[in-house]
């Protein structure tokens, strides 16, 4: 007589569970995609972050101190190889580099047979975007565009942009396919949520999978 009951509990627990997992995930969306682009794609120097590592197709400025009449920096764009090419010194890899240790690759190469303590500033006038997509059991599955200036985000805010958790989901069997490597990863969200486990990092061009709870 009492084994109806144990199980009414069981599927309370979970339907309570997944609610609260639903209001936490959208009480950190707010902030992931506040601020757009304005209508050149270009953004503020003082949003510039030094720790973002620059992409093929990024437009940068470079600016050198002090100023040489045959050194000089100016608008370029990172090219596919990853490189920025500069008058003497010619192509210097940046790609996957942050902005602050590509200003530090410039100056190095400068200080070597040109100037003397050369000072290099690099801002972002317009990044390059790139989309990751998630699929199965979220509010909103769909294909979603990375924050200007970011290129990835955790697997909580990758849901969370995606409307949460839908209310047949299986938090604890979630794949991730890296479309970069082909690797596949099989992650329990119920581990991140609760901090057993770190989160997650979603790059660009991974695909997420939430799978359909069986219950």
């Amino acid at each position: 007589m009492t084994q109806p009951a144990v199980l009414s509990a069981e599927k309370m627990k979970a339907v309570i569970f997944l609610f609260l997992t639903a209001f936490f995930l959208h009480s950190n969306a707010s902030s992931l995609y506040a601020e757009a682009p304005n209508k050149e794609g270009a953004i503020s120097p003082g949003g510039l972050n030094k720790s973002y590592p620059l992409q093929p197709g990024d437009k940068i400025s470079i600016k050198i101190y002090p100023e040489d009449e045959f050194i000089k920096g100016g608008e370029t764009e990172v090219s596919s190889e990853g490189t920025v090419t500069l008058p003497l010194i010619g192509k210097v890899p940046v790609v996957q580099k942050t902005v602050q240790e590509a200003e530090h690759a410039v100056a190095a190469l400068l200080e070597q047979d040109y100037l003397v303590d050369p000072q290099v500033v690099i801002e972002v006038l317009k990044y390059q975007s790139g989309n990751f997509v998630v699929l199965g059991q979220v509010m909103k599955p769909g294909t979603y565009t990375f924050k200007p200036g970011a290129m990835n985000v955790t697997l909580l805010e990758a849901i969370s942009t995606a409307g949460g958790f839908s209310e047949i989901a299986n938090i604890k069997k979630i794949k991730i396919r890296r479309k970069t490597t082909g690797e596949v990863l099989d992650v329990n969200a119920e581990e991140i949520i609760s901090g057993r486990r770190p989160d997650l990092l979603i790059n660009a061009d991974d695909v997420v999978h939430v799978s359909e709870s069986l219950f």
